[in-house]
């Protein structure tokens, strides 16, 4: 932690680290995505690529190595009209409990599909689940941009 009158310290680690983590969770994307349109079962690894992919987010944000410190002073930081405005944890884990949510309706509706689309509750689960993971990943975005 770095107190107020300390420039926050840059972890280059954290930031490699996150950079390998997007990367993996990319390859193992389109790899799974290969192997499921070629007839694979498995959406774990799908699921892994994604959950990979938000935690270099988290990351590349803790390892503070794209911040500019020469051009605001810790000072100006808190002045501004964001003062003290950060994102909750429970914003952190509403996210990622509604895409974990997601991936479930989505192998649910998958399972339906492979019976052949008997039920229709896949459906409305997917639909609801993916508007609301969607609201409140833009209201993440929202709160981080601003």
């Amino acid at each position: 932690m770095s107190s107020r009158g300390q420039v926050p310290r840059k972890r280059y680690g954290l930031f490699a680290l996150a950079i390998v983590m997007l990367l993996a969770g990319a390859a193992a994307l389109i790899l799974e995505w290969n192997s499921y349109v070629q007839g694979g079962k498995s959406l774990l690894i799908w699921a892994l690529g994604l959950l990979m992919i938000v935690a270099s987010t988290r990351l590349v944000r803790a390892s503070n190595a794209r911040t500019n410190t020469n051009s605001v002073t810790p000072e100006d930081q808190h002045s501004g009209p964001s003062a003290g405005k950060r994102v909750r944890p429970q914003l952190w884990l509403a996210s990622v409990a509604s895409l974990i949510v997601v991936a479930i309706s989505i192998i649910c509706l998958r399972e339906d599909a492979l019976r052949g689309y008997h039920q229709v509750w896949p459906v409305y689960a997917f639909a609801s689940t993916s508007v609301i993971s969607g609201l409140i990943l833009g209201y993440l975005v929202v709160r981080l941009l601003s």
